[in-house]
């Protein structure tokens, strides 16, 4: 029995499992029967501007880590900071190791960004 006004949508009940992260992301690799055919750029696209806004903000926390870190660990290592003189190279050296590995796991990046959508 149903209330005047419910629709049959209203009535359905998100299960725990389907609030996860994880659910999510398989989800978004295996689909469902209407998104078979589709590629995982097509379900990109479908997600629309949520899925884009959510890997700008998860991308740019990473690299934020990235930076912060080659940062530090430059700093702890020569005690000078990056903007002192004569530091960029050597401090560019640093980052660009965070750089490469950012790039490696962009997959990872983009995982998060669709179980955050």
């Amino acid at each position: 029995s149903s209330k005047a006004g419910e629709s049959s949508d209203d009535l359905l009940e998100i299960t725990d499992e389907e609030k996860t992260i994880i659910y999510r992301i398989k989800r978004m690799f295996k689909g469902n029967k209407e998104d078979e055919k589709m590629t995982t750029k097509q379900r990109l696209a479908k997600m629309g501007l949520s899925a884009l806004l959510s890997y700008g903000w998860v991308s740019n926390m990473s690299y934020s880590v990235s930076v912060s870190l080659a940062w530090y660990g430059f700093s702890k290592k020569t005690g000078l900071s990056p903007l002192a003189p004569g530091q960029r190279k050597p401090f560019l050296a640093v980052y660009a190791g965070f750089y490469v590995f950012n790039n490696f796991v962009r997959p990872i990046r983009v995982a998060l960004a669709i179980g955050v959508t």
